[in-house]
């Protein structure tokens, strides 16, 4: 059964990961291919024409291409012109490599975008999305001022973020030629990398209503899972606990909190998401994140990472750090990529781990490795987005996936905390039943100890001993010495806890036997084959199966028997053996309710909870009963410990 289960898990861990894979390798060909599949055009020079586009069937066209760039000029605001400095840059990408010229600074600068589309259609209403703007920047629709955000300076001290995603639709006039100048002040990230969308008006203003919508809920929902998470923790519940999955769950929220939908609603609560510094700081942090992504899983699945792993995925690291410092210093900016690159590594690794654990079996691990694949496919979504791969808006993507995550993470802690308490409590009650059990066997312990002395016993034992004093006083002495013996065993034995040797407990036998021989004389016969005597047996355990053998088997027959006592051992137990040759007796008698079948279910109970023993009872009619006590020399726990530090 665990075998299926394993087998289960392994194919749908493998279909998630083949699912995942469709926004990562699936995604970035159709948007490669888009316009040549939708035979859409492209901008070229920076100009678009929309003549022979079909709206009805085209619902969205990217507006990738050929953009001009006028680099430190602002050429609506200074109303000057600069068509001598005009450049070309392609748009997704940053500005910062493929448009500086001799003067332009990469940590800070000013600018504009400009476009023209020509031919717009008279019969659909057409609106220009710019997504996600990292910049202050003001839009101008032929010469006049239609929207703006944020605080534009050629003082980078002074410019003031402001993502309100609204203001980044831009509705066109229908049925004439646009020109769209897009004025910016930024830092060193890249300024148009999202891929820009011509939309139908009607269709987007759903989308974004939804989109708008779906923030909002995020936002509670994602308040009310950390509300939920930490009254889990206050309640003790510290499984599946790590301070590293801590830390990928903070920086995931600020990577969300300054990005898209969910950035410019927060924005309006806490503005300080929108500047440069917050936005440096995220940026700096996430170089982190792969490295605690893949810790947090070891941590989770309690394994411990090689020395080795730990050298190597701080180099990674460190390189992945590299990437994310400011592009001034020397030539860095120069191999960013190949940085961040590096820097992912140590995410991509934890998968084939997390298969390979999920083969073995290991507890979570198919739940840890699902919710893992949540979390990796939607930051490199969202990578893939920031370097305008997709022309697709994803820019809920990732906060969809961290609520994936977090969902399946709530239900892990949930479940193994129930568990936990159910064990806890199953624990409980097994202590509770063991404490009444052991309570239980204390009080028939001494009704045993007391049985032992019956006045019917002591009377036949006295009147044994008075007819023997008149044939051989001697003898009769002896017997009296002995009898005395037994009767100080017994009452020693009331109360007693504690295991006592089994030679002492023969002795106790031999005492016995030897009072019963007085009443049976030749009827009764008894041998004993021991063995091995250095072993240790609770008080009373041996003798009352003695008495049993000679008081329900041998002298049940008129010509008496023979009880034989029988130890040895081997490598794990000892063993007692009490056979006798009587009259025998149907062994599901013991299911009865009778002093008898009492007796015989409280020496097991005591050999059991005491000395961790067994007792197996046999009996045949009309040829004996077998009685056989098995002592381990180790307690199973121990013993169980020495068989897996053996298959380690």
């Amino acid at each position: 059964m665990k075998n299926i289960c394993i087998l289960r898990n392994k194919i749908i861990f493998i279909v998630c990961m083949i699912i995942a894979a469709y926004p990562l390798m699936v995604l970035p060909i159709i948007s490669t291919n888009y316009q040549e599949q939708k035979e859409l055009p492209r901008i070229q020079g920076g100009v678009l024409d929309l003549k022979h586009v079909d709206f009805k069937t085209s619902k969205q066209i990217p507006l990738n291409g050929e953009w001009e760039f006028y680099p430190y000029q602002w050429i609506m605001t200074d109303k000057q012109d600069h068509r001598e400095k005009k450049q070309y840059i392609q748009i997704p990408t940053s500005w910062n490599i493929n448009a500086k010229g001799a003067d332009f600074k990469t940590t800070f600068g000013f600018g504009t975008y400009r476009l023209k589309l020509i031919n717009c259609p008279t019969d659909v209403e057409l609106m220009a999305f710019i997504p996600s703007i990292r910049a202050a920047y003001r839009v101008y629709m032929d010469e006049n001022l239609i929207a703006s955000s944020g605080m534009l300076s050629k003082d980078p001290r002074e410019v003031i973020l402001d993502q309100n995603v609204l203001k980044n639709r831009l509705t066109l006039p229908r049925g004439q030629n646009v020109d769209i100048s897009i004025e910016v002040s930024a830092k060193y990230f890249p300024v148009i990398n999202y891929t820009p969308l011509l939309v139908e008006s009607s269709s987007d203003y759903m989308r974004t209503n939804l989109r708008l919508t779906w923030a909002s809920m995020y936002i509670g929902g994602f308040m009310t899972f950390i509300i939920l998470y930490s009254l889990v923790l206050l309640s003790g519940g510290r499984n599946l606990y790590s301070i590293y999955l801590m830390l990928v769950c903070i920086i995931l929220s600020l990577i969300i909190s300054n990005r898209g939908e969910i950035g410019a609603t927060i924005g309006l609560i806490i503005p300080y998401i929108n500047s440069f510094a917050y936005i440096d700081f995220v940026h700096f942090i996430s170089a982190f994140l792969p490295l605690l992504m893949y810790l947090y899983v070891y941590d989770l699945l309690e394994v411990k990472v090689p020395r080795r792993s730990i050298i190597m995925l701080l180099i990674l690291t460190g390189v992945g750090v590299m990437g994310r410092v400011p592009p001034n210093i020397g030539d860095l900016r120069h191999y960013k990529m190949l940085f961040n690159a590096a820097g992912s590594v140590p995410a991509l690794l934890v998968i084939p781990f997390l298969f390979k654990e999920i083969s073995k079996g290991t507890p979570y691990a198919f739940t840890i490795g699902i919710n893992y694949l949540f979390i990796f496919c939607g930051i490199l979504v969202e990578q893939y987005s920031f370097l305008g791969i997709y022309v697709f808006n994803m820019s809920m993507f990732l906060p969809t996936c961290f609520a994936g995550f977090f969902i399946i993470l709530l239900y892990a802690y949930v479940k193994k905390n129930t568990q936990s308490q159910s064990i806890a409590k199953e624990s409980q009650k097994s202590e509770l039943e063991l404490s009444k059990m052991k309570l239980k066997i204390k009080e028939s312990e001494s009704a045993l100890m007391l049985s032992q002395i019956r006045p019917h016993f002591l009377y036949n034992a006295l009147i044994a001993i008075y007819e023997l004093n008149a044939e051989d006083p001697e003898e009769a002495s002896e017997a009296i010495l002995k009898f005395a013996r037994y009767l100080r065993a017994n009452m020693r034995s009331i109360g007693s806890k504690e295991p006592i040797s089994f030679q002492d407990e023969l002795k106790h036998i031999q005492n016995y036997v030897a009072i019963e021989k007085l009443r049976f004389g030749e009827r009764l016969k008894v041998c004993y084959d021991i063995q091995t005597d250095h072993f240790f047996v609770p008080p009373l355990t041996i003798q009352p199966l003695v008495e049993n053998a000679i008081k329900h088997g041998v002298c049940k027959r008129i010509e008496g028997g023979t009880v034989r006592i029988k130890t040895y051992e081997n490598e794990k137990s000892f063993f007692v053996e009490v056979s006798d040759d009587g009259v025998g007796f149907d062994v599901n008698i013991l299911n009865e309710k009778n002093m008898d079948s009492l007796g015989i279910e409280n020496i097991k109970a005591r050999l059991a909870i005491v000395m961790n023993a067994s007792v197996n009872l046999s009996s045949e009619k009309d040829v004996g009963t077998i009685a056989g006590v098995e002592l381990l020399k180790k307690p199973r726990k121990e013993e169980a410990n020495d068989e897996n530090s053996v298959s380690r």
